[in-house]
């Protein structure tokens, strides 16, 4: 298994060339691995795209042959009459020219972006093009030549049928004698419309009706009876009913170049299924190849692994089993037990060299009793040896220091004496010693007495010594004095009572949370506050359950960076938040947060407080301060504030803003008349007449006395003009208790770019002015 320094180094072995160790071996071969992984998936995504990018083009070549066939069939269909394939095959001669280009020179089609064709497809290419554009060409003469006969026969039938009742009057209006050529032009009518409606059956009737009528009509041109106006209107009739007979001639004439067409068509789809064909071969031969690379990767693969299991397994398992069997016959006190040193090279064949140094000390050093008296003379715990019959045989220098004895007044003395809870301890067992051997102290609270009486807790853990026999030769105990750590331990409970009663008894709010956002402690006011009880919310996450939704992003970031630095934002600070009760209830509170460590843990203690009130009042006073008591509008200071932001937003967004600014017709005389009672009763019923006649984005204004104005946003002079008519017929129309009837005056003006507030308001003044110079109970526009 193992080989000595002589041992010969196998040549393939490359970790015996240098001192490679054993996190170098791993390393090794876990980089190896990892460089084939790499290639083995550059191999599959290379499979993968090429598979996706060969059907694609393949699926374009493939298209090319369709689209001729496609070119073919609409072809034949428009030469037949089928007009409306005429703009289908238009679209396809257009993408079968982009999509053959792009598939020669390559680009982007379809969203895919293709190379362009190998230049050993150059001929093919040509081949195509050649034969490509010449259809090209002579579809497009063809569909031009069909669609001007077609507009001539459209023109030639408007004419026939715009003229064809005055053609039959003027005939009809020849003598008795002339019968035949009536009976001709009503023949000639009939099958003129029949042929117009796609009757081609009728072509050759028409044809001959056409002739009988021209010769009848020649032989009595000389007649007094034919009138002028039949010989004139007869040539440019006779013109558009020949041109409605002339299809046949134009078959003939599309015969032979649509039969040319066909032919190259047909060359066309071989050449598209040539070019398919040599699409497919050139990437069904890729794919082969790239599936033999992925085989021929898969098989280094399982090499790559066989032989690194192979070098592992001799490299580091088999000498590191080696070395614990050796080490187990150590252990065991085979001190003579030699450790071959492996050819390893590495922490292996080191660990070996350290064995054989402390076995050669272990030959020839004595662990003597004054060595490990020193050991034990330095322990700074309190260790004590009992005999099997409960006697004290040792004892270290901080046991006397901890019980103030001397060391001649423990030796021989039963371990009983010293042990404070030896009563409760010694119920079963006759000595201290069968006690100590029969039970299990480790790590156990006990008590030693001092030569005072005074009792000092210890934390206690015992060992037993056997002989060579295996019998008991004493019980070694160690132990440690806690009573620093109970004295904080104590202290630690009472400040966590404090905690807890000042907590109880504070009518604020008081949650601990960890850095995970967890809820570890909350007083009885949370209950109140958020409807919760304590047991509820424990263990829950904070943000998560208090809080709305919709914060809750933006609390996990600001959340992340306490986490990290134990600060953040809110922390020391008090803040206005928006809370979240058991039954959904959202609520507004101020929050006070502070942040403390303990035990490498943060913490973050919260005060809450509910703000419902505070905000209310607050609301309320804002209101009060911003609007008319009297009438409810916004007063004087809310139109400082609003005009400002709403002339900010009609320069930004280029929207129109107007301005109404009314009164009340006569008001002096309401008050001289009826008192000022029933006038601030008026100025009420008008308020509220206004209040429920404007949109919501308008706002209405007292602005003084009688005096009232109405901020229009995105609305023009014409529209606030329209606006202010139908306030006006309101207050109109309404009857007042005791005044019966008012009227209201309004001036109305439109923003201008660049203006100030004052001379905005200034035209609606004059334009009320006017308003009441011109006769009151009117609406007039300022410019």
């Amino acid at each position: 298994m193992m080989q000595g320094h002589g041992a010969p180094r196998p040549c393939w072995n490359t970790f015996y060339i240098m001192k490679f160790t054993i996190d170098k071996k791993i390393g090794l071969l876990l980089i190896m691995m990892a460089a084939i992984a790499i290639i083995n998936l550059a191999v599959v995504y290379q499979f993968l795209s090429s598979q996706k990018y060969n059907s694609h083009i393949i699926n374009i070549a493939g298209r090319q042959r369709m689209l001729s066939e496609k070119i073919g069939r609409l072809f034949l269909s428009v030469k037949n009459g089928n007009d409306n394939d005429r703009e289908e095959i238009l679209g396809a001669i257009e993408f079968y020219n982009f999509s053959l280009d792009k598939l020669q020179h390559g680009g982007a089609i379809e969203g895919f972006t293709i190379a362009a064709a190998p230049k050993s497809m150059d001929a093919i290419f040509k081949k195509n093009w050649d034969v490509w554009l010449s259809i090209k060409t002579s579809i497009e003469k063809i569909l031009n030549d069909i669609q001007d006969h077609n507009i001539q026969f459209s023109a030639a039938l408007f004419y026939i049928n715009d003229n064809s009742n005055n053609f039959l009057k003027k005939t009809a209006a020849l003598p008795k004698d002339y019968t035949k050529l009536t009976n001709l032009s009503q023949m000639i009518v009939k099958y003129a419309v029949s042929v117009g409606e796609g009757n081609d059956l009728d072509r050759e009737k028409l044809r001959q009706y056409i002739d009988l009528y021209d010769k009848s009509l020649n032989a009595l041109s000389q007649e007094e009876a034919i009138t002028s106006d039949l010989k004139k209107m007869w040539p440019e009739f006779k013109k558009n009913l020949e041109f409605l007979v002339t299809k046949d001639q134009l078959d003939k004439a599309l015969n032979d170049p649509a039969l040319k067409i066909n032919s190259n068509i047909n060359d066309l789809r071989d050449i598209s299924n040539e070019i398919t064909n040599i699409y497919e071969n050139i990437f069904i031969n890729k794919i082969i190849l790239l599936k033999r690379l992925l085989v021929i990767m898969l098989t280094i693969d399982i090499i790559i692994i066989i032989v690194g299991w192979f070098l592992a397994n001799a490299q580091i398992v088999r000498p590191i089993k080696y070395l614990s069997k050796t080490a187990i016959k150590i252990g065991s006190g085979n001190f003579n037990q030699k450790i071959i040193i492996p050819n390893s090279n590495d922490e292996i064949c080191e660990l070996a060299n350290s064995f054989n140094t402390m076995l050669s000390d272990l030959q020839h050093t004595t662990v003597s009793k004054k060595f490990v008296d020193n050991i034990i003379a330095s322990m700074m715990n309190s260790l004590i040896v009992v005999y099997p019959d409960g006697s004290i045989s040792q004892v270290n220098q901080s046991t006397l220091t901890l019980l103030g004895y001397k060391e001649e007044e423990l030796l021989g003395k039963p371990f009983s004496m010293i042990l404070g809870n030896w009563d409760e301890l010694n119920k079963n067992s006759e000595t201290i010693g069968e006690l100590l051997k029969e039970g299990d102290f480790q790590s156990e609270e006990h008590s030693y007495i001092t030569k005072e009486g005074k009792k000092v807790p210890v934390l206690f853990a015992n060992s037993i010594m056997l002989k060579e026999d295996g019998s008991v030769q004493g019980v070694v105990c160690v132990a440690q004095d806690i009573t620093a750590i109970k004295a904080a331990e104590k202290q630690l409970k009472l400040n966590e009572e404090k905690f807890r009663s000042i907590t109880t008894a504070a009518n604020d709010a008081i949650i601990l949370m960890d850095d995970s956002g967890t809820i570890t402690y909350c007083n009885h006011a949370v209950s109140k506050l958020f409807g919760y009880k304590s047991s509820e919310l424990i263990g829950k996450e904070l943000h998560a359950t208090l809080a709305p939704k919709r914060y809750y992003e933006d609390f996990k970031k600001g959340f992340e960076g306490f986490k990290k630095t134990g600060h953040g934002n809110v922390i020391g600070k008090t803040t206005e938040f928006t809370g979240l009760n058991n039954s959904g209830i959202e609520f507004p509170v101020e929050i006070s947060l502070a942040s403390f460590q303990s035990d490498n843990k943060l913490y973050a203690l919260g005060i809450v407080r509910d703000i419902t009130a505070r905000k209310q009042m607050e609301d309320q006073l804002k209101h009060l301060a911003t609007t008319d008591r009297l009438t409810g509008a916004f007063n004087r200071l809310k139109f400082d504030d609003i005009i400002v932001r709403e002339i900010e937003r009609t320069k930004r967004y280029n929207s129109p803003l107007s301005l109404l600014m009314f009164d009340i017709d006569k008001f002096k005389l309401v008050n001289d008349q009826f008192g000022h009672d029933t006038g601030d009763e008026v100025l009420k019923v008008v308020a509220h007449k206004v209040a429920a006649n404007i949109r919501k984005m308008d706002y209405f204004f007292r602005w003084g006395g009688e005096e009232f104005i109405i901020l229009v946003p995105n609305t023009n002079s014409s529209g606030a003009k329209i606006f202010a008519e139908n306030i006006r017929k309101t207050i109109e129309n309404h009857e007042f208790n005791a005044v019966k009837k008012v009227t209201i005056s309004i001036g109305v003006s439109q923003y201008i770019d660049d203006e100030n507030t004052d001379t905005f308001i200034k035209r609606a003044d004059e334009a009320l002015y006017r308003a009441k110079e011109n006769g009151r109970n009117r609406v007039e526009v300022g410019y």
